[in-house]
């Protein structure tokens, strides 16, 4: 039997289409309800993939919803709109204590991974966007319907 790491996380997370469980790793043979750490119906993504970062785990729903979920306990940290509604099919990204979410419509919402909904800004690019974001050397690459965005900070003078 081939033994797995789980690299990103304590937990395995799994999604069901009106729930999401919560496993712990170190199960073995048959893993069943019995094994589960938390599970919560209220939440639960449609298509973007859920976010584990700092502890947390972030999902986003249509409307520009988020909820941020202690990881290992599945309480709800806070809920909230990010003030950019429309559809969500990327998944969120998250460096240097900020997450990113983008819409269909083409926004691009930065959140604070604090202890409360906090964004930091919407941005609003030229044309939908439906891949997932990608972060590589501090730089934050995004691909909308015709175009690839790279932004990164200043460089320091």
């Amino acid at each position: 039997m081939e033994r797995r790491e789980n690299l990103i996380s304590d937990f395995d997370f799994r999604v069901r289409p009106d729930e999401k469980h919560i496993w712990p790793p170190g199960g073995r043979h048959e893993v069943n309800h019995t094994h589960i750490a938390w599970s919560e119906h209220k939440g639960v993504p449609g298509v973007p993939s859920p976010l584990y970062y700092n502890g947390r785990l972030y999902t986003f729903h249509n409307g520009g919803i988020v909820f941020a979920r202690n990881a290992q306990t599945g309480a709800l940290v806070y809920s909230g709109r990010t003030g950019a509604p429309g559809y969500y099919y990327s998944s969120p990204v998250a460096a240097d204590n900020k997450i990113y979410i983008a819409s269909e419509e083409g926004v691009v919402a930065v959140l604070d991974a604090g202890e409360q909904l906090n964004v930091l800004a919407r941005n609003k690019l030229d044309g939908g966007i439906l891949a997932t974001p990608a972060i590589v050397n501090g730089k934050l690459y995004v691909r909308t319907e015709s175009e690839l965005y790279a932004f990164a900070a200043p460089a320091a003078r």
